[in-house]
Parts: C-alpha cells; sequence; structure tokens
C-alpha cells in the first residue's frame, strides 16, 4: 500500500487527512520492504511497538499539529493495542477535545 492509498484508506474510516499523513510518516520506518503500513496493523501485538512508543508517538503528534499536550492532572489514555486506523480516530478525537477545551479555558481529560 503506497502513501497515498494508506491516506485513502484511513480517510474513509474517517481519519483526518493531516492525521493519516502523520501516523504514516511516523510509523513507516517501522516496516522493512515490501511490508507497508495498512490501517488494520495492530502496534503493539502485531507490530510489536512498545507502549510507551506510542505514547511518545501521541505527544509528538501534539507537538507537530499544535494540539494542546494532557497534562500530569488531566493525562489522556490511550486505546490498549490499537490498530493504525483506530489510533487515528483517538487522535482525532483527542485533538478536538484538547482544542474545544483550550477555547473553553479550561482542562480536559480524553478518556
Amino acid at each position: 500500500m503506497s502513501r497515498s492509498e494508506f491516506i485513502q484508506a484511513m480517510s474513509s474510516a474517517g481519519v483526518s487527512q493531516d492525521t493519516a499523513e502523520f501516523l504514516h510518516d511516523e510509523i513507516v520506518s517501522y516496516y522493512f520492504p515490501p511490508l507497508t503500513p495498512q490501517p488494520n496493523d495492530r502496534l503493539a501485538s502485531e507490530m510489536r511497538i512498545d507502549p510507551e512508543d506510542v505514547e511518545d508517538l501521541a505527544l509528538s503528534y501534539c507537538e507537530k499539529l499544535s494540539v494542546p499536550e494532557p497534562s500530569a492532572e488531566h493525562p489522556a489514555v490511550l486505546p490498549q493495542d490499537p490498530s493504525l486506523e483506530e489510533l487515528g480516530v483517538w487522535l482525532d478525537q483527542f485533538r478536538a477535545k484538547q482544542r474545544n477545551a483550550k477555547a473553553a479555558g479550561r482542562p480536559t481529560a480524553c478518556r
């Protein structure tokens, strides 16, 4: 699956284009030819990506897309062993909650 096919498949699942692009570009280094990222790939159980690395990926998402980061007081709880598609949907929902909370002047916990 090419980068553009991945982004299209993620978009068809309801993931925004910028989130799909971010995920592809960040995760592609975990794959070796001829394998490529697929929306249904599970990060922990299939890819064997450490949950701490998934957390780092989420923090990188916040930084690169200017999303207010979770705080120690209001942590974000990532889904357990998400597929790339599920993580993309979660990241988009997280971004919307954080931006809405910031606009309203209140912190949020994304659970």
